[in-house]
């Protein structure tokens, strides 16, 4: 399989006439069928069903398609990534963090990085929180945007902090709760809550559960395994989550209220020495001007 065939496939796929993929892909019909023909013999497959009069894509075809076009996208992904002479070279800068509301927040970094760096190649690790600060051990990511995590002060990881984010109760909106109103611990005492798993969030998040949990019943705790989970829980009005206020991403189908008489969490970057990379050091700037104004 080559990318020609590729190309031959999703045209014929397209028109639904050989004469006119021919024409399209500006080749002789001849070759074209000699192409399908051959990819068809390779998957030992019928991508269509052919007659004097009409061609109709079958079963097999129609599965193929989509895996189809993603390789063709890559493949000419790929072609555009190595196609720069060695004097220009792709700036690559990897993100690591734990959930996708997180690469929303820097959405707007990036944006303004990328025209610092006309050539920025970015990519992301999203991972478990667990295994969060164990991207930085090797070369794989430039910086990492997390809450502050006591454990992860390792000799070589410098941390910036780039705000502090409030703790906020997380409930659907037709809630009993009006949105001036504060809550404190004592007014969730009657409440169903969901949690996340004191191993997968950061230790000072994992403190106010705790502190959540004493004197409840089994019955009002649900114990999720990220965030996002937890949101998801709210929003389906299984309980209250109780999670850092991830305010850039406000839903209106949940309502966010202050905890009151619990410490905002420190949220910021991890990385390693700024002086061997440039784009990081504008990565961190841009980061730090973003979160002052908002």
């Amino acid at each position: 399989m080559n990318t020609t065939q590729l190309t031959c496939f999703l045209t014929v796929a397209e028109t639904l006439n050989f004469a006119r993929a021919a024409e399209k892909l500006n080749m002789a019909q001849p070759s074209l069928t000699h192409q399908i023909q051959s990819l068809e013999n390779e998957f030992d497959v019928k991508l269509f069903n052919r007659t004097t009069r009409s061609v109709e894509i079958t079963q097999a075809g129609s599965a193929f398609l989509s895996d189809a076009k993603v390789i063709l996208n890559i493949s000419n992904r790929a072609k555009i990534r190595f196609s720069k002479s060695s004097s220009e070279q792709w700036q690559y800068f990897t993100l690591g963090c734990h959930t996708y509301n997180d690469l929303h927040m820097f959405s707007d970094v990036l944006r303004q990085l990328s025209k610092q760096y006309h050539d920025l190649y970015p990519s992301f690790q999203v991972v478990p929180f667990e295994y969060l600060y164990q991207l930085m051990d090797g070369e794989g990511v430039d910086v990492i945007v997390a809450f502050q995590k006591d454990d992860a002060k390792k000799n070589y990881l410098i941390y910036k902090e780039l705000t502090k984010i409030p703790i906020v109760a997380i409930m659907a909106a037709d809630r009993a709760f009006t949105q001036s109103e504060r809550i404190t611990m004592e007014n969730l005492k009657a409440e169903r809550l969901i949690l996340v798993e004191p191993q997968k969030c950061p230790g000072s998040l994992g403190k106010i559960h705790y502190q959540l949990m004493d004197g409840k019943n089994a019955d009002d705790l649900f114990f999720c395994d990220s965030m996002d989970a937890a949101l998801a829980l709210a929003r389906a009005d299984y309980g209250i989550a109780i999670l850092p206020d991830l305010f850039v991403l406000h839903d209106p189908a949940l309502m966010y209220i202050p905890l009151d008489g619990v410490e905002a969490m420190s949220y910021g970057a991890y990385y390693k020495n700024v002086k061997e990379k440039p784009i990081l050091k504008s990565f961190l700037q841009l980061s730090e001007r973003f979160f002052s104004t908002i």
